[in-house]
């Protein structure tokens, strides 16, 4: 039976290295993990967590980058561990596959939080947004489409809000849209953008605070 032990060590070393330790640990029998998961037990270990209590404080303690770390690997890989999750007996799933299941379960919870962004802002910024949006997807939106979200937002009453949805496509990858403006006070409206593409949404982040 290969267990993980040896390989916890290395995991600790490279963790210390980079400013962090594996928190969640569980010995992991290798023969029980298919070799094309394998390279994510560092994540297993480190995000398998199986309270809400404790993960919330784990990811309120976790940099961004560790997290957009793991949103990104996982998002990259999910089908895989699904597809193998899918393949096994429901009623005799090993330890192993429990702790995929947990590193699931976490991801989603972290992906509902982490893939979005917000801020306040004067309502004459919306136009400037949703054109940065448009320039970053080639030209995704059409300058009726523009319009409506700029005279359906400015017409919107304190207390009140909208919400767009758009399908969307960027780097070859298709992805969804959401825009929730909520108008938080006169002409200072709130701005939620959803976007389950943490690359994109890091793009946008970054060109609408430049």
């Amino acid at each position: 039976m290969a267990y993980l032990k040896p390989l916890n060590i290395l995991f600790y070393i490279i963790g210390k290295i980079k400013g962090f330790m594996f928190k969640h640990k569980a010995n992991i029998d290798l023969d029980k993990v298919p070799l094309h998961l394998q390279d994510l037990i560092p994540f297993l270990q480190r995000w398998n967590i199986r309270d809400d209590i404790t993960k919330d404080k784990f990811i309120s303690e976790s940099s961004d980058t560790e997290k957009e770390l793991f949103l990104t690997t996982i998002e990259n890989r999910k089908e895989q561990i699904r597809k193998w999750i899918d393949s096994l007996q429901k009623d005799n799933l090993n330890y192993e596959t429990r702790l995929f299941i947990m590193l699931l379960k976490t991801y989603n919870d972290l992906k509902s939080k982490y893939f979005e962004y917000s801020v306040n802002l004067d309502i004459q910024d919306l136009e400037k947004i949703i054109n940065i949006i448009s320039k970053i997807l080639h030209g995704r939106f059409s300058n009726d489409e523009i319009e409506n979200f700029i005279n359906t937002c400015r017409n919107l009453k304190v207390d009140e809000e909208a919400v767009f949805s758009y399908e969307i496509s960027y780097s070859n990858q298709d992805s969804s849209l959401t825009i929730l403006v909520a108008m938080d006070d006169v002409d200072s409206p709130d701005l939620y953008i959803y976007i389950d593409n943490l690359g994109l949404l890091k793009k946008v982040k970054d060109s609408v605070n430049s």
